[in-house]
């Protein structure tokens, strides 16, 4: 959502507060709650300013006895005010909190239901940045706001009904004077709001780039990169540097030109009042009641004109948020989608085209296979030639324009997202481990596994050596991406999660090939008992994986494949051939037996 200078504050409040109170349902009676807390406040601070004033005149009446009692009841009406004051700020707290932890969840749900396309039009670091410090600022519009409103305007009433109270024509007199502020705050706002979008947009940039930096600080070190990084990082920082300076100045310039204002107007006020004491139309007392409330209603008019300052940030905040929930997942399932229900594993390509959004051609292009149950395919190409895609596309990441891909002959748009990719056991190159123990990442592959079944998994994919060796065994924390285990351990862990799945096919993003040569016999093991009765895609970096496999599917970079055998493909396509004399090294005499 962009930026209009010339809409009001209340047209760009009102659709964030009809967006966003459905995640107060539940809470209204709270709110109102804390609104009489507020009122109460009110009155307890305008009785005690009343309070104050009062010893003063029955000082120059000498009733002592009177001024005693009045002390008393202002300490009294202080203790009150002083509680209010705790319960409402625990109240104000614990609704924000409801609130944050419910959006959040809403954020997190879109963001998993978004998957890959989330990544591609916003960064990881600015996610974060929107999951969190977004997030607080649309929980202070939506929880603090109101709250804070309802006790500027109570005080505001009370005092203003003070002051008319003691002297109408001074009261007249200071309200003639507010517009100012109200001109004042409409000339900062809109330049607010424009520098909050820059800062922020400036600051999500900067995190995304330290978040990426911190999960890639071995390749930095590996490539003496650190002086680059950081000149990037300076180059980075330096926009959100100043977009904060900007913001700090702007608030600086706004918080004393006001002050300048509220000054101004008390010494005119004054003025009058000192002129009507001399015409004996107050008595002192009245005259320091009158100034303390004269004073103190500054408090709500600057805290209305403060907080229309921060809506403008937090405004800004709301529509970053509002473009995260608004994002739709590219993959849906349909109405009357159902469970898909399989054994065998057959796998087929109907005239499938699909092209990237945004993308200029297409990556898969009228690909038409067939992957009979129980076969070992390797996906052979060049990089970008459509490997990963083929997997991401049998996954329902996306779906493909045109054709239709099936599983045993059902059409995989028709079956639940859920039920489709619990048929799909999955080993990548890199494993998806979470900061958690052992246990918990196994039974992330399957919830309901007993502990002889995880052992059984563990056994079978060659990790039970390691894991009982440890000391706590299956609850043997992994670290954060699973940086507690060596990369060997972390493949048969993924092996392991693969083994509980039991799914009929079995997608393999070469799990071997960044382990050295005792790690990858093990997992090369463990690979071919998981290949058996399973339909099994390998996803092949190196052309000395395809061993295992019945026949090869060649990418060949413009969206065609070619499928043939090894020997095959050897013979007939110079494009397989030549890549793999480039891994072998071997000559193509030797290759074709020649």
């Amino acid at each position: 959502m962009s930026e209009i200078p010339s809409r009001g504050l209340y047209a760009k409040l009102w659709p964030m507060y009809r967006r966003f109170t459905v995640h107060l349902t539940g809470e209204w009676g709270y709110l109102a709650l804390g609104c009489l807390m507020m009122l109460a406040i009110a009155a307890t601070n305008t009785l005690m300013i009343w309070l104050f004033g009062m010893p003063i005149d029955l000082l120059n009446q000498g009733q002592y006895d009177a001024i005693l009692k009045i002390l008393f009841a202002l300490a009294v009406v202080a203790l009150v005010n002083h509680a209010l004051h705790i319960s409402v700020v625990a109240l104000n707290a614990w609704l924000g909190l409801r609130f944050i932890g419910r959006v959040r969840q809403v954020m997190l749900a879109r963001c998993l239901a978004t998957s890959y396309p989330v990544l591609d039009k916003i960064q990881r670091g600015d996610v974060l940045t929107r999951l969190s410090a977004d997030l607080d600022k649309v929980s202070r519009l939506m929880v603090d706001l109101p709250l804070a409103l309802a006790s500027h305007l109570f005080i505001f009433l009370f005092y203003a009904g003070m002051l008319f109270w003691i002297d109408f024509k001074l009261a007249i007199l200071a309200l003639a004077i507010s517009p100012l502020f109200l001109i004042h705050q409409r000339a900062f706002g809109k330049h607010k709001h424009r520098v909050s979008q820059q800062f922020m947009a400036a600051f999500a940039r900067l995190l995304s780039f330290e978040s990426e930096t911190m999960g890639n600080l071995r390749g930095i070190s590996s490539f003496a990169a650190e002086k680059e990084i950081q000149r990037r990082h300076g180059h980075i920082f330096s926009p959100a540097r100043d977009g904060a300076m900007r913001s700090k100045m702007l608030d600086a310039w706004f918080s004393s030109t006001f002050s300048v204002l509220i000054y101004l107007s008390g010494l005119l006020i004054v003025g009058f009042a000192i002129y009507a004491i001399r015409q004996g139309e107050f008595s002192v007392g009245h005259l320091v009641s009158f100034l303390l409330y004269l004073g103190y209603i500054s408090v709500p008019v600057r805290g209305v004109a403060h907080l229309a300052m921060q809506c403008e940030e937090d405004i800004a905040a709301a529509e970053r948020v509002i473009v995260l929930l608004d994002m739709q997942p590219i993959v849906a399932e349909t109405s009357d989608a159902k469970p898909l229900h399989t054994s065998s594993g057959k796998i087929e390509f109907e005239k499938v085209s699909f092209t990237y959004p945004g993308g200029a051609k297409p990556v898969i292009q009228n690909v038409d296979l067939t992957i009979a149950s129980g076969d070992t395919v390797a996906l052979v190409g060049p990089s970008g030639s459509g490997k990963s895609t083929f997997a991401r596309l049998l996954m329902r990441f996306y779906d493909p324009q045109l054709g239709a891909i099936k599983i045993d002959g059902s059409d995989i748009r028709h079956a639940t997202l859920e039920s489709l990719r619990k048929h799909v056991a999955v080993v990548w190159q890199e494993p998806f481990l979470i900061d958690d123990t052992i246990r918990a990442n196994l039974l992330l592959a399957r919830a309901d596994a007993s502990e002889a079944q995880l052992i059984q998994a563990c056994e079978a994919s060659y990790a039970w050596g390691f894991i009982s060796e440890m000391e706590q065994g299956l609850d043997s924390p992994v670290g954060a991406e699973g940086t507690g285990l060596s990369a060997g351990q972390r493949q048969r862990l993924s092996l392991a999660q693969a083994f509980l799945r039991d799914a009929p096919i079995l997608l393999l993003d070469e799990a071997s090939s960044a382990l050295d040569s005792h790690a990858e016999q093990m997992v090369v093991k463990a690979v071919a008992k998981l290949q058996q009765g399973r339909t099994t895609l390998i996803i092949a970096h190196r052309y000395s994986s395809i061993r295992s496999a019945n026949y090869v599917v060649y990418f060949n970079g413009d969206g065609t494949i070619t499928v043939g055998s090894h020997v095959e493909l050897l013979e007939t396509h110079p494009g397989y051939r030549q890549a793999t004399q480039w891994q072998t090294g071997v000559t193509e005499e030797i290759i074709q037996g020649k």
